[in-house]
């Protein structure tokens, strides 16, 4: 019986394959810092991911590894702001108002203050003041096209000036 002999040649890996090769990390120290293949990779190849994430929670999963990939998922994260219940209206836009680079992604924003299916009797909150911080707010606001308000009462011409304005 003949034998049969294989020949294998080392042809070189695609490139892909060659980028995530590059360096791979030896088992690292507990508590060592060492950059983790996902950190590699370049923006708009995160961007891409971004954008073809089915589910919001797969986005915020892919954001918690590093402050890298925080930073270029904010758009993707705070793209949509729906603000529900009085807790989320005065922590969400307190928060936008300490963190004017984040306020910028907000592409869309719905505020339902005293909304009736969330709020307790008793712990309503002031609208005026709701409004007073969209207002001041409303600078950072750069990308925002759309606005909905669902509280009980009408804001102020303040607010929608300034949203326009902005």
């Amino acid at each position: 019986m003949p034998s049969r002999t294989f020949s294998i040649t080392t042809s070189p890996l695609p490139k892909l394959k060659q980028y995530f090769k590059q360096g791979q990390p030896q088992t690292p120290a507990i508590g060592s810092q060492t950059p983790s293949y996902i950190e590699a990779l370049p923006s708009h190849v995160v961007h891409e991911i971004g954008v073809q994430c089915e589910s919001l929670c797969d986005v915020l999963s892919l954001s918690l590894c590093s402050s890298r990939m925080r930073s270029l998922l904010a758009p993707y994260l705070y793209s949509n702001v729906e603000l529900k219940t009085n807790k989320q209206c005065k922590s969400t836009l307190v928060f936008l108002s300490k963190h004017p680079e984040i306020a910028r992604y907000v592409r869309r924003l719905v505020v339902s203050p005293n909304k009736l299916e969330w709020t307790v009797p008793g712990e309503e909150i002031h609208e005026g003041l709701v409004a007073d911080l969209i207002t001041r707010i409303s600078p950072n606001l750069r990308s925002l096209e759309t606005f909905l308000w669902e509280g009980w009462e009408m804001p102020t011409e303040d607010l929608w000036a300034s949203l326009r304005k902005s």
